[in-house]
């Protein structure tokens, strides 16, 4: 690894410099550049996408770059949303309004590496896709039973794909960084883990109402308090401002309790065994959303409300 991804998002830092020793490692040396980190192909990429050669036409082709096809995949999903369907215009790219022919080009890729996607799906090899890989097929099952016609259910379960290989794409970036692809706190004497779990299981189910429209499940709003592109971050900083005030953890602890703009959020967790913590005991971070049934409201009864900072309350 060159630079953590903090040290690329940074302000003042020197991307000339960046671009300069990854764009070598790419050009000569493709072995250490296959062991980079996803956050740092990821970076390249993307500045690979928007530059143009002396003649004003793009520079690079990355639809032919071997090491680049997930990375175009993730864009495609990324710039269609729910177009990925039909692939019709217009639609806005890194250069400004897409053309007919570039559109063809993003379908006929799409198309292709869905069934890499898919193959990767059912094969369910490695820590992110034996966790991804049941909440897609539990989230198919869902949807099969709220689609009025066969042909509603093939878009959206071609749409369903390309949202899990998204999350699946950013929690990469997420975790890869760290080699136990995962984020490891204390509280007390307490391990707390925000892990692969957490980040897929919140956003497949609370994050994207698009993927989940017709289906009762609660879908968080805007939190000025939660980065969704920190995500992990600042849902750590959540968890250790709660507990700043309440000092009763123990083992039982199931949950917290917020609001934030006068609506109501739990964040559940449970303390149990984990691989990421050799095999020891600690808190996983399990969900967090929006409060809507009676049996997660009525638990704000009695509960002393105080205030972490402006519009943003807990619950002990």
């Amino acid at each position: 690894m060159l630079y953590t991804n903090k040290q690329l998002v940074s302000k003042g830092f020197d991307h000339r410099i960046a671009v300069k020793r990854y764009l070598y490692k790419y050009l000569n040396q493709k072995k250490e550049f296959k062991r980079l980190k996803p956050h740092e192909k990821d970076y390249l990429f993307g500045w690979m996408r928007v530059s143009y050669n002396e003649q004003g036409k793009p520079a690079f082709d990355l639809y032919e770059e071997t090491e680049a096809q997930e990375y175009i995949f993730f864009n495609i999903v990324l710039t269609y949303g729910e177009d990925i369907d039909k692939f019709e215009g217009p639609i806005m790219g890194p250069h400004g309004k897409l053309m007919d022919e570039e559109i063809r080009k993003d379908h006929a890729f799409f198309d292709k590496y869905l069934s890499i996607w898919k193959k990767q799906i059912e094969e369910r090899n490695g820590p992110y896709l034996s966790i991804i890989a049941p909440m897609l097929y539990q989230k198919l099952k869902e949807l099969k039973s709220v689609c009025s016609s066969e042909d509603e259910y093939n878009s959206r379960e071609r749409y369903c794909y390309g949202i899990f290989f998204y999350i699946y794409y950013k929690s990469k970036l997420l975790f890869e960084e760290n080699n136990k692809r995962c984020l490891i706190f204390k509280i007390k004497e307490f391990d707390f883990v925000i892990n692969i779990y957490t980040f897929c299981h919140i956003f497949t189910r609370h994050y994207v109402p698009s993927l989940n429209k017709g289906l009762s499940i609660s879908m968080n709003s805007k939190i000025p308090y939660i980065d969704v592109n920190n995500f992990v971050e600042t849902l750590k900083g959540l968890i250790v401002l709660y507990f700043n005030e309440d000092d009763s953890l123990n083992i039982a602890t199931e949950y917290m309790l917020f609001k934030f703009m006068n609506d109501p959020y739990i964040l559940w967790i449970k303390y149990k065994r984990m691989d990421e913590l050799s095999k020891n005991m600690g808190f996983e971070v399990r969900s967090f959303y929006k409060c809507e049934e009676e049996a997660d409201i009525s638990k704000f009864d009695g509960k002393k409300e105080i205030i972490l900072s402006k519009g943003c309350f807990c619950y002990i």
